[in-house]
Parts: C-alpha cells; sequence; structure tokens
C-alpha cells in the first residue's frame, strides 16, 4: 500500500525530465540556429543592397492580417507627417501674410504722402495761375491808364520808373502812344528806349 504513492512519484518526475530535455532540445537544434542563419542572411542581404525590411513589408502586405496592421501603421505615421507639413506650411503662410500686409501699410502711406505732394503742387499752381492774372491784370490796367494819358504827362512818370517796368510799358502800347511818348522825351531817353524796344523784338520768337 506504500509503495505505488512513491511509483507514482516517481513516473512523474521522468516525466517533467523528459519535457525539460524537449525544450533544450528544440533551443538548440531549431531555436538558436535559426536565429544566428537570421542574423547571418540580414548581414549577408544588407552588403549585397537589399531593403531587407522593405522586402518583409511587401511580403507581409500580402498576408490579410499582416497587411491590415501595416496598412493602419503606414497610414498612421503618413496622417501625422501631413498634419505637420501642413502646420508647416500655415504657419509659413502665415509669416508672408504679415509680411505682405507691411509691404500694402508702407505702400499706402507712400500713396498718402504723393498725394498729399500732388495736391499741394495744384493747389501752388492754382495760386501762381491766379497771380499770374491778377499782374496781367494789373499791368493791362496800367497800360490803359498811360494810353489816356498825354504824352506830356506820361513821359516824366515813365523816366521815374524803375527801366525795365517802364520797357515793358512802352513794348506794350499802341503804336500811336509809344510815338508821343517818345517825342515827350529827350533825344537821348528817346534813342536808349528805342534801340532797347528794337533789340527786344529781334530777339523775341
Amino acid at each position: 500500500m506504500v509503495a505505488k504513492p512513491k511509483k507514482k512519484q516517481v513516473m512523474k518526475e521522468e516525466v517533467e525530465v523528459k519535457k525539460k530535455s524537449r525544450g533544450k532540445t528544440f533551443l538548440f537544434l531549431f531555436l538558436f540556429p535559426f536565429l544566428v542563419a537570421s542574423a547571418i542572411a540580414l548581414v549577408v542581404l544588407t552588403f549585397a543592397g537589399v531593403n531587407v525590411f522593405d522586402t518583409l513589408k511587401s511580403y507581409g502586405s500580402s498576408l490579410p492580417v499582416v497587411g491590415s496592421f501595416l496598412a493602419n501603421e503606414e497610414a498612421s505615421f503618413t496622417s501625422d507627417d501631413g498634419l505637420q507639413e501642413l502646420k508647416a506650411r500655415v504657419r509659413d503662410r502665415e509669416v508672408l501674410a504679415q509680411q505682405l500686409e507691411g509691404e500694402v501699410a508702407d505702400l499706402q502711406e507712400e500713396v498718402t504722402i504723393l498725394t498729399e505732394q500732388r495736391d499741394a503742387a495744384q493747389a501752388q499752381a492754382i495760386e501762381l495761375r491766379q497771380m499770374q492774372e491778377e499782374n496781367k491784370r494789373a499791368f493791362q490796367d496800367v497800360l490803359d491808364t498811360f494810353e489816356e494819358m498825354d504824352g506830356g504827362t506820361a513821359a516824366p512818370i515813365l523816366l521815374q520808373m524803375n527801366e525795365e517796368q517802364a520797357l515793358a510799358i512802352l513794348s506794350n502800347v499802341t503804336i500811336e502812344t509809344l510815338a508821343d511818348l517818345l517825342e515827350s522825351m529827350s533825344a537821348e531817353d528817346a534813342a536808349r528806349f528805342t534801340e532797347q524796344i528794337t533789340t527786344q523784338a529781334r530777339t523775341q520768337p
């Protein structure tokens, strides 16, 4: 009655020893040689220019489960890369937009300055034209006054005026008034003014 449990225990130990022995045999005969051969093959193929990982990827993609996993992983990486690239583009567009806004502001300021300068030049031109018209009217009034005066009264006034102004009046009065004024002057003054009027008429186009 006592010997039977010992026999069962001995058999159990023998089974465990056989399992351990089989495990060691599998490791030494199959797993280790496979790993060594795989490492050697990886080195050789790498030196031969073969991309082992791309090859495994292509073979793995033909398998439904592995292909789906690889596709999901690739899509995930692609999505992340695309998002980063999109963010970079957005940042570049923002920087470009800020630069363009600055350039537009500078152009607007320049346009404002040019517009102010144009308005000022136009105002000056209008003012100058008005002054010229006023001077022209005033000069015409002076001419009319000398036309109405007799030579004896007008000649002494001309001789007291600036010679340039007097020459301008003599050059614009009628021939009759000019002759009357020159007759009322001394021969020397009449000759001087006559010479100047003649020279001025020759030089004018």
